[in-house]
């Protein structure tokens, strides 16, 4: 984006033009028409932009709900972004533990700097891209954010040490995401060095972070909540010393409300199937924390390393889903039809762990074997080698 376009985009008419051709889209306008509309009004680079930002709409009304009609967004940080619920409680810990002043080292388009700021937060937003910056400047001005656009580490170098910086390092490249966090831009070691020079860090990476790349003595906690495509972890969090003690948590949000599940990852019992299935939350799993659950849930193991967890007792827990079992038989198909030939049920959902099977096209063959598809969804979890017929509860 030319940020010669700012001026009108921020304007109240081009925020209003922005919500008017979103709506257009949204209704089934023809793409090519709008912006036949938009050149007869404007400059071409200025009408390309209103698309853009309208073609974006849904997107970030995904991510920061309401408060995405005030946002101009850019395609890649949008993708990056935080979600407006998990930046909510990122600043609430904060200024819970007594946190006054933030500096936002790598601020994008400022999801996490609006979000400190709301919460009271003095905040220092740095952005070495021009073209990210000018964005930044443009959804932060009503807000007191000061920006910065400059080298993140360059800016932190700087700060006196007690200071408390935020890192949302880069995690894609040509157009793909990085998963190792020492390929992130800035990498984990740099991280680590501004903690050792005596400032306190605060770090969102993948949420395919693995337990054994937390630093000794870091918190670490997974971030699962509600998105578009259901519910998903969105992140993980790093915590330096001093607001650490080597703990990791699960933490599982419902809007604005979160449950957390803290630990160090305890081993998990083994043993036979119960009456009950507990699905573990995907923050759990990637937290390692399945022992601490299966303690809540007088639960355990249905099979060594596979993360389903079974239990004679309905609890009710945020951490994970549940199932009552009908019946259980080793993982043969032949033998599972004729099992599922004894059910009425309206759908038939396949989980499985531990065993290299398509759900979607299992699912697709074993649907017409039940009796009828009148009755409840049925769900098949295969863990490993056992076939479990159960409904949700």
């Amino acid at each position: 984006m030319d940020s010669s376009v700012l001026p009108t985009l921020t304007s109240s008419s081009g925020r209003a033009e922005v919500s008017r051709v979103a709506e257009e889209l949204a209704s089934g306008a023809d793409t090519l028409r709008v912006l036949s509309r938009l050149r007869a009004a404007y400059d071409a680079p200025v009408a390309n932009a209103i698309l853009l930002q309208a073609e974006l709409r849904p997107k970030a009304i995904a991510k920061f709900g309401a408060g995405a009609d005030g946002l101009i967004v850019l395609a890649e940080s949008l993708e990056q972004a935080s979600r407006a619920e998990v930046s909510a409680r990122r600043a609430r810990r904060l200024v819970a533990l007594g946190v006054t002043e933030v500096t936002d080292a790598g601020a994008g388009i400022g999801a996490d700097s609006l979000a400190y700021a709301a919460a009271g937060l003095s905040v220092r937003a740095v952005e070495h891209s021009g073209t990210v910056a000018a964005v930044l400047r443009a959804n932060t001005s009503a807000l007191a954010v000061q920006v910065i656009e400059d080298d993140a580490l360059d800016v932190v170098a700087g700060l006196p040490a007690g200071s408390v910086i935020y890192f949302d390092p880069a995690r894609r490249a040509d157009g793909r995401r990085i998963f190792d966090p020492q390929l992130c831009s800035p990498p984990l070691s740099a991280l680590v060095a501004t903690h050792e020079r005596g400032l306190t860090v605060v770090a969102k990476m993948s949420p395919s972070l693995n337990t054994s790349d937390v630093p000794a003595g870091w918190d670490a906690e997974w971030v699962s909540t509600q998105t578009e495509q259901g519910r998903s972890v969105v992140e993980a969090v790093l915590w330096s010393p001093p607001h650490a003690a080597g703990a990791r948590r699960a933490v599982v949000m419902s809007g604005d409300a979160e449950h957390v599940l803290t630990g160090t990852g305890a081993p998990a019992p083994l043993g036979a199937l119960g009456a009950f299935v507990y699905e573990p939350d995907g923050a759990v799993n990637q937290a390692g924390l399945i022992g601490e659950l299966a303690l809540e849930l007088s639960g355990r193991l249905i099979e060594p390393r596979i993360a389903y967890l079974s239990s004679d007792r309905r609890i009710d827990t945020p951490f994970a889903h549940r199932y009552e079992v009908l019946e259980s038989l080793p993982w043969a198909k032949r033998a599972l039809a004729r099992t599922l030939a004894k059910y009425d049920a309206s759908d038939l959902v396949v989980k499985k762990r531990g065993i290299s099977v398509d759900p979607t096209a299992l699912r697709r063959e074993l649907l017409p074997r039940l009796r009828s598809r009148t009755g409840d969804p049925l769900v098949l979890i295969l863990a490993g080698r056992l076939a479990i017929v159960a409904r949700a509860a």
